[in-house]
C-alpha cells in the first residue's frame, strides 16, 4: 500500500516539469543533429544516431526519414526568416512545419512515458513487481470512493486544466506499470460513468488522453536553433532531388 501511495503522489509541477522539458529538448536535439550533418557532409544525411535517439524513434513511431523531413522544413524556414534566401515559399514551409508539429504532438506521449518512468522507478521498492503494482493501481483508479474523492476535489478547485494534468499523469504512471491501452480505456469509462471525467476535462484530452501534452509548449521552429549558422547548409540543399527543393518557389 505504501508503494501505491508513493506512486499516487508523483505529480510534476506543471511550471517546472523537467520530464517535459527533457522530452521536448530531445526532439530539438534530433533536428539539430540532422542540420549539422547535412552542413558537414554536403549532400547526405549523416547516420549513426545514439541509442537514445533510436529509442526516441521507436517510442514516437516516427522514423529517421520522418525526422529528416521535419529538419528540412526547419532549415528552409530559417533560410527564409533570416533573409538568407528569399526564393522560398513561406506558406508551403509553414504548412509543412505545422503538420510535422501536429504529428509529433500526437505521438509524443510514448517518449514522455519512457522518460517519466525513470522518475517513477525511484519511488518504487527495489524488489517491487510492476504487475502486482499495476493491479493495485488499477483497483485504485477504478475505486468508487477514490473517484468520488477526486471528483469533489476537482469540483472545489474549479480548474479543469489542473484536473486534466493530474489525471493525465495517473494514466502515464499506469502505462509505466505495464497497463495496456485497453485497460486504460476501461478505467476512463468507469471514471466517466462515475462523473469524474467531465466533458471539459475530456476536451482537454481531445477525447484521447495521449493527445494531451501541454508540456510540449510552443511548436518547434527555427527559433529553437538560434546558434546554428545558415551558411553551414550548402546551396545544393535546395537543388532538384535534394530535401529543400520542394520549398523553392
Amino acid at each position: 500500500m505504501d508503494s501505491i501511495s508513493n506512486i499516487l503522489a508523483v505529480l510534476p509541477d506543471k511550471a517546472i516539469n523537467t520530464t517535459g522539458k527533457k522530452a521536448r529538448h530531445s526532439f530539438v536535439r534530433v533536428i539539430r543533429r540532422l542540420w549539422l550533418s547535412w552542413g558537414r557532409h554536403q549532400g547526405a544525411w549523416e547516420g549513426g544516431f545514439l541509442p537514445e535517439t533510436n529509442t526516441l524513434f521507436k517510442k514516437t513511431s516516427l522514423d529517421q526519414t520522418w525526422w529528416q523531413g521535419f529538419a528540412s522544413a526547419i532549415i528552409c524556414q530559417a533560410m527564409y526568416q533570416t533573409g538568407y534566401l528569399s526564393e522560398l515559399n513561406e506558406q508551403r514551409i509553414n504548412y509543412a512545419i505545422n503538420g510535422y508539429n501536429a504529428t509529433l504532438r500526437s505521438r509524443a506521449w510514448g517518449w514522455y512515458v519512457y522518460l517519466f518512468a525513470e522518475d517513477l522507478q525511484e519511488r518504487l521498492p527495489k524488489d517491487s513487481k510492476n504487475n502486482a503494482l499495476k493491479k493495485a493501481y488499477l483497483r485504485c483508479l477504478s475505486n468508487t470512493q477514490w473517484i468520488e474523492h477526486k471528483r469533489l476535489f476537482f469540483q472545489c478547485k474549479k480548474n479543469d486544466e489542473e484536473a486534466a494534468w493530474e489525471m493525465y499523469h495517473h494514466y502515464v504512471k499506469f502505462v509505466v506499470l505495464g497497463a495496456t491501452e485497453i485497460e486504460i480505456r476501461k478505467v476512463i469509462r468507469i471514471q466517466i460513468n462515475e462523473g469524474l471525467m467531465t466533458e471539459p476535462m475530456l476536451l482537454k484530452f481531445k477525447f484521447d488522453w495521449r493527445l494531451y501534452c501541454p508540456w510540449f509548449s510552443r511548436p518547434i521552429s527555427w527559433k529553437d536553433l538560434p546558434d546554428l549558422e545558415i551558411d553551414t547548409i550548402p546551396y545544393d540543399f535546395l537543388s532538384q532531388g535534394n530535401p529543400g527543393f520542394k520549398y523553392v518557389r
